[in-house]
């Protein structure tokens, strides 16, 4: 295996005024390979929809919302406003070799779905993948919409994204200092994600030429996260199959009519 990828970014009902920054329509026509939307891939494939609603009724369940939403000082929302946060996760198996069916690949995006749930909640609404990009990697995209202040129909892009939460808390900062609070708090989300997913999966959380890691360094790396992976994978089995087992004891003790004081000696 490799190491963990994991990328986040907001988007507004129209694209940026450079054109650097697709609008969230765009984003999610070409997530669901609409004919024009994605020109770098050769031969779009079908996606395949893993959880909650297409991209594009995702988009326009936020573009609703923000047409109701209003800003800090209660002014409508701009267009330019970021209404949704979008996603992707990668995994780390090109494509020329990957096998759909694998236990390792079903794993991995079991464990992603659970980090998005338990991250976002009610919030995260779509998870669809891709298998169709040569010379790439199997991948998933995810959808989350922020909901809106009930009492003031405030709608804030940081109740989903941890980085920019951060820098807005800190008002009267400096550039620098908004920068690297953001920085701190989205290398938290990294090592949450690790922490959640990549260490179940055997991958680690930062690649060898980030760090100047020798092939054999990034070898031995691999191995050790590897067996860490599988260690863990086997006490999560044991876990469950003793729980299943205390069920089954306790199931056949309320069964079996114990005399008084003899079916709940152990506690004593």
């Amino acid at each position: 295996m490799s190491y963990q990828f994991i990328h986040i970014e907001t988007y507004a009902s129209i694209s940026s005024r450079n054109n650097k920054k697709q609008s969230a329509k765009a984003i999610a026509e070409e997530c669901e390979r609409a004919v024009g939307a994605c020109p770098h891939i050769e031969q779009p494939k079908p996606y395949h929809l893993l959880y909650g609603k297409k991209p594009t009724d995702v988009v326009k369940q936020a573009e609703s919302q923000a047409k109701k939403a209003k800003d800090k000082i209660g002014r409508k929302l701009r267009k330019d406003a970021q209404i949704i946060l979008a996603g992707v996760v990668s995994y780390p198996k090109a494509l020329s070799i990957f096998n759909p069916n694998c236990n390792k690949f079903r794993m991995w995006i079991k464990l992603n779905h659970q980090f998005l749930k338990k991250k976002y909640g009610s919030r995260y609404k779509s998870l669809v993948l891709h298998t169709d990009e040569n010379d790439g990697f199997p991948h998933c995209h995810f959808y989350v919409v922020p909901e809106l202040d009930s009492s003031s129909n405030h709608l804030n892009i940081s109740t989903v994204h941890q980085g920019i939460q951060a820098r807005d808390k800190l008002d009267s900062a400096s550039a620098k200092e908004k920068v690297r609070a953001y920085k701190n708090a989205m290398r938290e989300y990294q090592d949450e994600y690790q922490e959640q997913v990549g260490v179940f999966c055997g991958l680690t959380r930062i690649g060898p030429k980030k760090r100047r890691l020798t092939r054999q360094e990034w070898a031995l790396e691999k191995s050790a996260s590897k067996r860490l992976s599988l260690t863990l994978n086997k006490l999560l089995k044991t876990k469950k199959i003793l729980s299943q087992r205390e069920k089954e004891i306790i199931n056949t003790n309320t069964n079996n009519n114990y005399n008084k004081g003899t079916y709940n000696e152990l506690g004593k």
